[in-house]
């Protein structure tokens, strides 16, 4: 389940909002941290913070902060959120040079699979605080724990992949159009 949010939050409601769509789930996202706004917008620095938060909150002590914790858990939906809202918002801006998006994209593809991958082949539980959950659900907690790595690894970065190719056709269209 959580997973799951982690992967709605920044793969799936992030890109509309940032396209245009969705003014109210922006405008909670956005905040008043303009300042933020302008050190992401090109596709490199945004890739990168958005990658670093993905990265803090994936950390072991910081997500069972994140899962015991009220403001924990609302500064990670949060800074997960902005961040991935920021990095859509770059990676889609026509007026940027989609080489830079498509390089954006990809790296975080490969990131997000490298840390999809690293939980899943982690030969020991990272995440205690899911035990209780997940031993009620009748599923052992190793298992589920793979289970979200994997999810991270392979579906959550198929948007990415889509808004890679995308990208990547629409700079090819355009570098054909103008030759």
């Amino acid at each position: 389940m959580r997973a799951q949010r982690h992967a709605v939050f920044g793969a799936r409601a992030a890109p509309p909002a940032a396209g245009g769509r969705g003014g109210a789930l922006l405008a909670l996202a956005a905040g008043p941290a303009r300042a933020g706004q302008r050190r992401a917008r090109s596709p490199a620095g945004a890739a990168l913070v958005f990658g670093l938060v993905l990265w803090l909150w994936h950390a072991p002590q910081a997500y069972a902060w994140g899962l015991t914790s009220v403001a924990g858990y609302w500064l990670m939906q949060a800074s997960l959120l902005r961040t991935a809202w920021w990095f859509w918002r770059a990676v889609l801006r026509s007026d940027q040079p989609w080489g830079g998006a498509v390089l954006a994209l990809f790296a975080t593809v490969a990131h997000m699979g490298l840390l999809g991958a690293l939980i899943v082949f982690a030969g020991q539980l990272l995440y205690p605080v899911h035990v209780a959950g997940t031993l009620a659900w009748g599923a052992a907690p190793l298992a589920d724990q793979q289970l979200g790595g994997l999810l991270m690894w392979v579906p959550a970065i198929v948007p990415f992949m889509a808004a890679a190719l995308w990208r990547l056709a629409q700079g090819l269209r355009r570098a054909e159009a103008a030759a």
